[in-house]
């Protein structure tokens, strides 16, 4: 049928339909088929960015790196000023052995992220996680980035790069101080808050609290109104300082520009800490319906419904929430959840 569907108009086929084929072909084993309409898809297409990354993927997910390398080096376009399509290339360029253009294309691929968006600049440190599946791997990572860019454009993107290679290395304090350097030299608001943001994230997770703070008040003088930061200081005023009542604004800010289970969850928890179970319960049920295999989620929905005395309630979401850290293997959820039954059973609504 997709065959039919693929040469029935006549002339070349259209790549939505060899995209389709391909993840057939991928799903029954048939690789060498599914690349052959990938690569036909991304050519048709003008080498659009989206088929370009299905055909990067499947490189790398088969395993055939130097493969894939042949392939896109002899193109005319790699859609030069896509972010992700440069990104994957270099995951791809790194597990092909080819880590000095892994390293420059990596740098080009976060100084578009830089310029695009934060979500971009995730989806860039994602990717650069993808090859660090070990701590000698990330070692040689900072080496490889710790060198000079022959392009003085890419050092700020370099920088970018290490301070989030220092942070998982646990090299803190080297991360702050290529922070505050970025921080000194940024050139609009735009960039001095997703700085600050991540200069509380590097204080926050070695628990300096104060400071943490401070950068993240301070990213929001720039951008006022970006979710993560205001769901990150709602989260450190509320479970690190014990300051509900400070945090509270700060979360329903979050939940008004953005509604996703993370900044619904620092809400509900928060009514939680409050006392305030109703209120907590319709924000963690809403989590609750956009994430429903949380383990997580579904023990602070029956925490505030076990608090607010409705045992039924809470009883019904603690067995799932149980089951569901059990199928993901989550020991310390699971142990934490059953803490919560034990108090349950024995009619406790205490906090």
């Amino acid at each position: 049928m997709v065959t039919a569907r693929l040469n029935q108009a006549g002339g070349e086929p259209d790549p939505r339909w060899l995209l389709l084929r391909a993840r057939i072909s991928t799903e029954l084993g048939e690789t060498d088929k599914a690349l052959a309409d990938l690569q036909k898809a991304a050519q048709l297409s003008d080498f659009a960015p989206a088929n370009v990354t299905a055909l990067l993927d499947l490189y790398i997910q088969s395993g055939r790196y130097a493969e894939g390398v042949a392939f896109f080096q002899g193109q005319p376009s790699l859609q030069a000023q896509d972010p992700f399509v440069r990104s994957r290339f270099a995951v791809l360029l790194m597990l092909a052995g080819e880590k000095t253009k892994a390293i420059e294309e990596f740098r080009s691929a976060m100084a578009l992220a830089v310029a695009q968006s934060s979500d971009a600049v995730r989806v860039v440190t994602v990717d650069l996680r993808r090859m660090l599946p070990s701590p000698s791997d990330l070692e040689e990572a900072i080496r490889l980035f710790e060198r000079p860019s022959n392009r003085p454009e890419l050092t700020r993107a370099n920088d970018r790069i290490l301070t989030r290679l220092y942070r998982r290395a646990d090299r803190a304090g080297d991360a702050a101080v290529v922070l505050d350097r970025l921080i000194q030299s940024a050139t609009n608001d735009a960039e001095r808050a997703a700085l600050l943001q991540e200069k509380g994230e590097v204080h926050h997770l070695t628990g300096d609290f104060a400071a943490a703070r401070t950068a993240y008040e301070d990213s929001l003088r720039y951008d006022p109104n970006n979710w993560v930061t205001l769901n990150n200081l709602a989260y450190l005023l509320s479970d690190k300082l014990g300051e509900n009542k400070a945090a509270l604004a700060y979360a329903q800010k979050a939940v008004a520009s953005v509604e996703n289970p993370e900044a619904l969850d620092t809400l509900g928890w928060i009514y939680v800490g409050l006392g305030e179970y109703s209120a907590a319960i319709a924000e963690l049920g809403r989590a609750v319906r956009l994430d429903p295999n949380s383990p997580l989620l579904h023990y602070h929905l029956g925490e505030a419904y076990r608090r607010n005395g409705q045992m039924a309630e809470a009883s019904d979401v603690l067995q799932g929430a149980r089951n569901l850290a059990r199928a993901a293997d989550s020991a310390e959820q699971a142990e934490l959840i059953e803490r919560s039954i034990q108090r349950l059973q024995a009619g406790d609504t205490k906090p």
